[in-house]
């Protein structure tokens, strides 16, 4: 059976059409593989323009809205806890990644003083996290508060002893000879605000001597 001339000059341009299609997404995936590459935010190429180095990630959060130090970050998928590296020295810093996978910051941690000099720290939360009701059916929010705090000053491995474990907190310990990380997590009412128990949970290391003070 032969093809119409109408029919051949449909069909060559169908596999004419699905040729541009073909050709076309493969430009925009190359687009794509190198604006992601390159653009501003993606993750590596953001630390390196804040001159930052990363040295290792301490946790990734994850996080429908977040709240550091009194100001929003935003819609965010996560915000990633790292020590990261500037000027030869290690610090404990914290970025943000959106639903659409760009970054942003980072935002550096909080120098301490007096007690605590040397030890720096970065704490947020998420809001909100659940709903539930009070009296004359007010709203009464629940949120997720993390506290993270980073020293070089560890003498012995860290173990906390279990009369100094946070009543009402989870905590996590990510060590490497003399750094580490304090990680707590505790949920709170929308008014409430505590430490997670780390001034128990310091000086409880300290006292026994894995800590120099």
């Amino acid at each position: 059976m032969t093809l119409s001339k109408k029919k051949l000059a449909w069909i060559l341009a169908g596999v004419l059409a699905l040729h541009l299609v073909i050709a076309g997404a493969k430009r925009m995936g190359d687009f794509m593989a190198f604006f992601y590459g390159n653009h501003p935010n993606n993750y590596f190429s953001l630390l390196a323009a804040n001159g930052w180095q990363e040295v290792e990630v301490i946790e990734d959060v994850a996080s429908p809205v977040s709240e550091r130090h009194g100001g929003w970050a935003g819609c965010t998928g996560l915000t990633r806890v790292l020590l990261a590296e500037k000027a030869g020295k290690t610090h404990l810093i914290c970025v943000d990644r959106s639903h659409l996978e760009d970054w942003s910051g980072p935002s550096e941690a909080e120098a301490l003083e007096g007690e605590f000099a040397g030890l720096e720290r970065i704490c947020f939360s998420r809001y909100p996290l659940q709903n539930t009701y009070g009296g004359f059916g007010e709203q009464e929010l629940i949120m997720r508060w993390d506290w993270f705090y980073y020293g070089s000053n560890a003498a012995a491995l860290l173990d906390i002893p279990d009369e100094a474990l946070p009543q009402d907190a989870t905590v996590q310990i990510w060590q490497r000879g003399a750094e580490y990380v304090l990680h707590f997590t505790a949920y709170l009412k929308k008014n409430e605000y505590r430490d997670g128990g780390f001034i128990q949970v310091y000086r409880a290391l300290r006292d026994r001597g894995m800590l120099e003070e």
